[in-house]
């Protein structure tokens, strides 16, 4: 599995909707069906929007792929992810938790 693929896999897992924890997703494939093709392979339950123009990417200033932001709930992006490791889980989870103890 790719790592895009094993990202993907964490955020599924991550995603909890008792724990007020939403994940979308970002696709840059250039076309429906080879982000069709991607998905059935590596499945995942939360929404994923097509970006092909890479719109999404030019707004957060993607420096790298995967990426990923956590965005609390104000709207301000917390925590940038660029690039994924064996810690980015770990760190992932220390953050969330981090901000669902943040008052609303």
């Amino acid at each position: 599995m790719k790592v895009c693929g094993i990202e993907l896999t964490l955020f599924t897992v991550i995603e909890d909707p008792r724990l007020t924890v939403t994940v979308v997703g970002v696709n840059k494939d250039a076309t429906v069906d080879d982000a069709r093709r991607f998905l059935a392979k590596v499945p995942v339950t939360f929404p994923l929007a097509q970006d092909p123009a890479d719109a999404a990417a030019r707004g957060f200033d993607v420096k790298a792929m995967p990426s990923g932001y956590l965005v609390d709930r104000k709207g301000v992006v917390r925590h940038v992810h660029r690039g994924f490791t064996g810690e980015t889980g770990a760190e992932l989870e220390r953050e969330i938790d981090t901000l669902l103890k943040e008052p609303s």
